[in-house]
């Protein structure tokens, strides 16, 4: 395994360490900055957050293919 491949192992494991503790109640919202903008890691990291009922957004991005990334709960729409 190369240095990039093990990179993007660790970011992988940090985004569903990530989902995990949003979707166990113990936090609301998790955010994961400075992650490479890469299909292959935020991809696989949506599908998690979808299956856990959870939401993956986008912060607006810092250029240079770099992004921050929120896990959070769905919130019910205020009446």
């Amino acid at each position: 395994m190369n240095t990039a491949e093990r990179d993007l192992g660790s970011e992988e494991r940090l985004l569903e360490e990530a989902i995990a503790l949003v979707a166990s109640g113990r936090s609301r919202r998790v955010v994961v900055a400075g992650l490479p903008d890469t299909p292959l890691v935020l991809g696989a990291a949506r599908r998690s957050a979808d299956q856990a009922g959870l939401r993956l957004r986008l912060l607006p991005e810092i250029g240079l293919g770099i992004v921050d990334v929120a896990i959070e709960r769905f919130e019910p729409a205020a009446r």
